[in-house]
Parts: structure tokens; C-alpha cells; sequence
């Protein structure tokens, strides 16, 4: 037989923290059938729920690290090799809220919210919740001549991971 060849996929976990991750393996040569046996860096034997090895060409529910995988095929000829898993960059949103500093008096509407958004993937989308469009100054992390009020603000990335703040 061919010696073993083998082509992994990887679906990175979606957002940051999670553990939807898979690896899939496009396994060729060798002569099947394939006893395939997963560890993590720690070369811990990956399990089911039950506490049975995983022995199958696709795993998922895998959070970021490095993942081990060895094949043995029924000749006997071994092949390990290596797949990382990586994370995502956590999605960061603060906020930089000035009308403390602007509504001095009752019924004030001077006060701005910024906002800083920094990590996740791809382009952002900012849910403003009861914040009317004309004070979201367009093309800007901004809304601007608000009042004191709670104002709850979510942000996702293109991915769907989303922060949520009250700011107020």
C-alpha cells in the first residue's frame, strides 16, 4: 500500500471563548480500516461523554489549543501529526460617555456615548437600542445630545459574537 496521507480541516471556533470548533480528516493510503485515537497538547486521550475515546475522523465541540491525532492503519503503519485550533480575538467594546460632563442641568441633552470597539472579526454592527437614529452621528462609534438615561447598546462582529453594555 501508499504510504498515509492525510488532509485535515479546521472550522475555528466562532467567537472567542467557545468550543463549536472541528477537525475533520481526508484520510488516504495506507490500508483502512483506520484506528484513529485524538489527544489534546497534554496528550490527554480525547473522550465522549461517556469516557470513550474518540476514534472517528471528525471531532467537534473543541475549544482553541493544539490537537494530536494518530492513525494506525491495519498493516500497522503509525502516522501522528498535529492541527491548531484558533481562537478568535475577543471582541472589546468600551465606552467613553461624557454626559456626566455635559448634562449640568435637568432636562440637559448635551451628552455623547463613544464607543471603542477593538477584536472580533470582520466588520462591526452596533445596535443602539433606544437611542434615536438622528442622534447616531453616522459613520462613527457615536451618538451624540442625549439626555441622562440608561441606554443599553449591542455590538456583534460578523461572526455574531456580540458584547452587550447599559451605559448610563
Amino acid at each position: 500500500p501508499t504510504p498515509i496521507e492525510v488532509l485535515p480541516t479546521v472550522n475555528n471556533p466562532k467567537c472567542f471563548g467557545d468550543t463549536d470548533g472541528v477537525i475533520s480528516l481526508a484520510i488516504a493510503g495506507g490500508s483502512t480500516p483506520y484506528n484513529i485515537t485524538w489527544e489534546d497538547e497534554a496528550g490527554n486521550i480525547l473522550t465522549d461523554d461517556s469516557g470513550n475515546p474518540l476514534t472517528s475522523q471528525e471531532i467537534g465541540g473543541l475549544p482553541a489549543g493544539k490537537y494530536i491525532f494518530k492513525i494506525v492503519d491495519n498493516d500497522g503503519n503509525p502516522y501522528t501529526d498535529e492541527v491548531i485550533v484558533k481562537e478568535n480575538p475577543q471582541l472589546v467594546v468600551t465606552t467613553s460617555l461624557l454626559s456626566e460632563l455635559n448634562n449640568k442641568c435637568y432636562g440637559d441633552e448635551n451628552g455623547e456615548i463613544v464607543l471603542n470597539i477593538d477584536g472580533g472579526t470582520g466588520v462591526y454592527t452596533v445596535d443602539w437600542g433606544s437611542i434615536p437614529a438622528d442622534k447616531i452621528v453616522a459613520g462613527e462609534y457615536k451618538a451624540i445630545n442625549l439626555g441622562y438615561n440608561t441606554y443599553n447598546i449591542d455590538v456583534k462582529d460578523s461572526n455574531g459574537c456580540d458584547v452587550s453594555h447599559s451605559v448610563v
